[in-house]
């Protein structure tokens, strides 16, 4: 990629906003100092971000099929946001293809634990107000004494974790068996209609324990 063909703007300070960016799409940046035409430094190396995904129409589904498997170490799925994830260490969180966590097709979310960290899987944005809605989804534990909790709840902002609200916590049964959760959001209070809906995974005695989230959809409440 040269810099010197690629869209330029201009910064009076250290920071800028950018507009007519499209959702979900991998820009390149590079940056320079202009002192004058004739006074300029070198480009930097080159940086990237992904734009936010835009808003998902209801009702939505997710079975995790279509995105790519990952690793510990992966980013996100796509659409999605994780907290205090994939960073070396327990906790993790990504797409899968290990049968036992899986409760149809052949991919689900898969959550690997810390006893003392909490693990975030934040869904995308919707374009209805949460307290109009209601998910389900299947869920299942390596164990139904060691593994770690898995809440779902809300975050008015996905990037600060203080800000989660719990709203239900799945059932660890044995055995490795599923669970269905079914949970209606009206009791979001509309001012945090527009959060965003998100997994916390973590707790227990120990690390290093598995569970696994398929099949989830989200619809109007009737």
């Amino acid at each position: 990629t040269d810099p010197e063909e690629m869209e330029t703007v201009t910064a009076t300070s250290n920071s800028i906003t950018l507009s007519g960016l499209t959702s979900n799409t991998q820009y390149n940046v590079f940056v320079k100092s202009v002192c004058s035409a004739t006074d300029q430094g070198p480009w930097s190396r080159m940086a990237t971000f992904r734009t936010l995904c835009s808003a998902a129409t209801i009702p939505w589904s997710e079975g995790f099929e279509t995105l790519a498997t990952g690793s510990s170490t992966s980013p996100a799925p796509e659409c999605w946001a994780l907290l205090n994830a994939n960073q070396g260490t327990y906790p993790y969180c990504y797409v899968n293809n290990t049968d036992t966590y899986v409760s149809e097709g052949t991919q689900s979310l898969y959550f690997v634990s810390n006893s003392a960290v909490y693990a975030y899987a934040i869904l995308p944005p919707f374009d209805t107000p949460l307290n109009q809605l209601q998910i389900s989804y299947k869920c299942n534990f390596e164990s139904n004494t060691s593994s770690g909790y898995l809440t779902l709840g809300y975050m008015t902002n996905f990037m600060d974790e203080s800000t989660f609200v719990p709203l239900y916590t799945a059932e660890r049964l044995a055995n490795k068996a599923f669970s269905v959760c079914e949970v209606l959001l009206d009791s979001v209070p509309t001012s945090a209609a527009n959060a965003r809906l998100a997994f916390r995974y973590g707790g227990g005695p120990s690390n290093n324990y598995y569970a696994g989230v398929d099949e989830g959809s989200v619809t109007m409440i009737p």
